[in-house]
């Protein structure tokens, strides 16, 4: 979890996989060296623990490598990516399963940008671009004003936001593009009795999404009946 007033990520651990009955903290892991401006507003982790990625509020998306899978205490900074011409205001973002795409979650702006990298996994390298967009916030595509959590599915066909209270859901005609085939298409939402919520993610298989919440400290965990729906 990034730390909201400082340069830093918690680190919590599970004793089985995606449980929260036997968790512990890790520790904190500060990183000085990146010279992180803003506040966190999202991390991602490439799938094999080898590089980390953070958002912040500066508009910025920094960039560690590991030299020890998972362990934030050999991460080294790679170097930052500005977002500021496309993202007023980031909260959340997710790369493709190949790591060749990344998405944004534009709190301010009410859209989710998709940016294209030039080096699979490597937001510092040349050839980023800007793709697209697309509005959460007009009512055809589901009317979520100032949206703060984000994710995706594992297949790229599914995104999430949130209002801190409910979770909203969208599927794409084609996995990983904004403006593939018909574009996004508005799911509905899911009230959870969330109290200002700050993260999503799902298991891999989907069948359990893991909620963290700003407003008490707190971390659930909930089981779907359909994967990622």
């Amino acid at each position: 979890m990034a730390g909201s007033d400082d340069d830093n990520l918690q680190d919590w651990q599970a004793e089985t996989p995606w449980s929260l009955t036997n968790i512990r903290y890790g520790g904190r892991v500060t990183f000085d060296n990146a010279n992180l401006s803003g506040a966190g507003r999202g991390v991602f982790w490439r799938p094999n623990g080898e590089r980390l990625f953070i958002v912040t509020s500066a508009d910025n998306i920094y960039q560690f490598t590991l030299t020890s899978a998972w362990d934030m205490s050999t991460a080294s900074y790679d170097g930052s990516r500005s977002i500021s011409s496309d993202v007023s205001e980031p909260y959340g973002l997710h790369f493709s399963s190949n790591g060749d795409k990344v998405f944004v979650m534009d709190y301010t702006g009410s859209h989710v940008a998709e940016f294209s990298l030039g080096t699979d996994w490597d937001v510092t390298a040349t050839g980023w671009a800007h793709e697209s967009d697309y509005a959460t916030g007009s009512v055809a595509n589901g009317n979520l004003d100032y949206p703060d959590t984000f994710t995706m599915s594992n297949d790229g066909k599914k995104f999430y936001g949130t209002d801190g209270y409910n979770i909203y859901q969208w599927t794409l005609d084609v996995a990983w593009d904004l403006d593939g085939g018909s574009g996004p298409t508005f799911d509905g939402t899911r009230s959870i009795g969330g109290n200002n919520i700050a993260g999503l993610s799902f298991t891999s298989d989907g069948t359990q999404l893991v909620m963290s919440e700003r407003g008490n400290n707190t971390i659930r965990v909930f089981s779907l009946s359909t994967a990622y729906d």
